[in-house]
């Protein structure tokens, strides 16, 4: 797998600072200006590339405290995007936001999971970026936007220090992990999972997803940089997402679904239901992976996935097709997946077909509107960005992600975010043990072997 390699210190020395004030300062006259335009409001772009590329995690992490930051990088590893600074906030839903975007212009954030207590016009957190980086394995491209032009070298770096300093991350000592608390407890998650079915022996539910949050507290501030560079240098299919709030919040998530990626010729679409863990040991991975492909329930699972993504795709799409149902093995657990690509017909835009899609039942269940009401009642708090969406929504490009495998870090906690698919035939205790397993990103890395 092709990746973004390059190894640079959490801590910036002295000598890689001045390097990189001398690249920006010396592309400066080489720099591409023009207006942009994104919900009837316009900046300038300043655009500049230079054959030299960054750790992403590192230029995320070495924003100045305060600053809202966005990292993210697709399946692939070929390119990865860290955003610093707001310049806008955009307030339309997506299929609206679309019709706006100037061509070749890109926006980052995501789409929270709904809730029944929150306005929907809230669930959209799209931002154009005061820096946006774009890090390919042997280059750099910086787009600024501002409404003024940039007008000299010294402008430009007096504008990337007020985000980036050498020693905004220095290293944290290490913490204690003080407690442990899961939200449900095992009891309550047993109730919820036999009330789901009771639902669906009556035949108003024929799948739910229901989720698990378990908080890690320590004895002091936990670095986040002991999750982000590990997660990031994991080698599986999947995306790797960050976004920290002006609050000081930093949602993560390591996923391997994509809800859609789009160019100006395809869209293409991910079903992924059905799982299994993984094993050092071959024969029982193997194992593991033949029960998956044979199990009724786990294919039921799947398949209300891709019945419901199939119709969708036949009113959007002018033409589409799909792979045949297959595995996807990652580092601590292995899925059923379906692919779809497609092309859009002229009266829907990328962003439609979000709005039909999001939430899948992959993350909510069938039908809709009953599994979102039963979600909400069993686990009492809104999910945010997990199980939503992050990634980069452009008009001929974008990319989102399904912001599962995810944890919030917070100062001194970290909360482990995963789900499990509820259908007729599920055990409590299996899905249980899998979402154990889907939490094993972040529970190995704290020092977690073995958690309830």
């Amino acid at each position: 797998m092709n990746r973004l390699l390059v190894t640079q210190p959490l801590t910036w020395p002295p000598q890689y600072w001045a390097m990189l004030r001398a690249n920006l300062a010396a592309q400066f006259s080489h720099m591409a200006v023009q207006e942009i335009e994104l919900e009837h409001k316009t900046w300038i772009e300043h655009r500049v590339e230079w054959p030299e590329s960054y750790h992403p995690v590192s230029l995320f992490l070495n924003c100045r405290p305060d600053t809202w930051r966005f990292l993210f990088q697709a399946k692939g590893g070929l390119k990865a995007s860290v955003a610093a600074g707001q310049v806008h906030a955009c307030h339309s839903p997506l299929s609206e936001l679309h019709k706006t975007l100037s061509p070749g212009l890109e926006v980052v954030g995501g789409v929270k999971f709904p809730s029944t207590t929150r306005p929907k016009s809230d669930d959209h957190k799209f931002y154009l970026p005061e820096l946006l980086w774009n890090l390919h394995k042997q280059s750099t491209s910086l787009r600024i936007y501002r409404k003024k032009r940039l007008e000299s070298p010294e402008e430009l770096l007096s504008l990337f220090e007020e985000y980036y300093s050498p020693d905004s991350h220095p290293p944290l000592p290490p913490v204690d992990l003080c407690d442990l608390t899961s939200s449900p407890n095992y009891e309550k998650w047993v109730q919820g999972v036999q009330a789901a079915q009771r639902e669906m022996a009556k035949g108003a539910l024929d799948k739910v997803v229901l989720a698990r949050m378990m908080t890690a507290h320590f004895s002091g501030p936990y670095d986040i940089a002991r999750l982000l560079f590990p997660l990031y240098d994991q080698e599986e299919p999947s995306y790797f997402a960050a976004m920290t709030d002006d609050q000081g919040q930093t949602f993560i998530s390591r996923s391997p679904e994509r809800l859609i990626k789009w160019t100006p010729q395809q869209v293409e679409i991910d079903a992924i239901a059905g799982t299994r863990p993984r094993s050092p040991n071959e024969d029982t991975d193997l194992r593991w992976a033949q029960e998956l492909e044979d199990s009724t329930k786990e294919q039921g699972e799947h398949l209300a996935v891709t019945d419901y993504i199939k119709p969708i795709l036949e009113e959007t799409c002018q033409i589409f097709g799909q792979t045949s149902m297959s595995l996807l093995k990652l580092k601590h657990v292995q899925h059923l997946v379906t692919r779809y690509q497609g092309s859009l017909k002229d009266s829907f835009t990328p962003c439609d077909l979000i709005e039909k899609l999001h939430p899948t039942p992959a993350v909510a269940g069938t039908p809709k509107s009953r599994a979102l009401e039963l979600i909400q009642k069993f686990e009492g708090e809104e999910r945010g960005f997990f199980a939503g969406l992050m990634g980069i929504v452009g008009k001929d490009f974008g990319d989102l992600a399904i912001g599962i495998r995810s944890a919030l870090h917070k100062g001194e906690s970290l909360t482990i975010f995963a789900g499990a698919g509820i259908v007729p035939k599920s055990d409590p205790k299996a899905e249980w043990e899998e979402i154990t397993s889907k939490m094993k990103n972040f529970t190995d890395l704290i020092g977690l072997e073995k958690i309830w």
